[in-house]
């Protein structure tokens, strides 16, 4: 039995479907790295600022991609929402379930990561004994 050209193609490319599906990358941004997962006894003294529900792909095509991968993956993106919410800690609330798992978030006094806007306003500076403008924080 030989093999045409064509069938050849058609596996090729099947075969590089399957494996680019595999590679499912979730991007930490800098902030999101500065976010911990923690436990509920971690941030038993830190406010709940809200949640988020997090889903990637679970499956490569038909085949399941290892739990360590995902859960990680979950955990990332969690960390990313965190910092939209001004979190710093994030928490799961149960096991990922078919590439989806909801975190609790936390803002915990010590240890807040930098915002987006946090390189703005490092160059600040104030004339001594003057605020720098009106409704400027103080």
């Amino acid at each position: 039995m030989t093999f045409g050209p064509g069938l050849a193609r058609i596996a090729i490319g099947s075969l590089s479907l399957l494996v680019g599906a595999a590679c499912t990358f979730v991007e930490l941004t800098p902030q999101g790295e500065q976010v911990r997962v923690s436990t509920a006894e971690a941030v038993a003294t830190c406010e709940r600022v809200g949640r988020t529900k997090t889903r990637t792909a679970h499956k490569a095509w038909i085949f399941p991609r290892r739990e360590a991968k995902v859960a990680e993956e979950l955990a990332s993106l969690a960390r990313v929402d965190a910092v939209e919410m001004g979190g710093t800690d994030v928490v799961p609330t149960g096991a990922p379930e078919e590439g989806r798992q909801e975190f609790g978030i936390y803002r915990c006094a010590a240890g807040a990561p930098e915002t987006a806007e946090a390189p703005e306003t490092a160059g600040a500076t104030e004339t001594a004994g003057a605020p720098e403008a009106a409704g400027a924080p103080e």
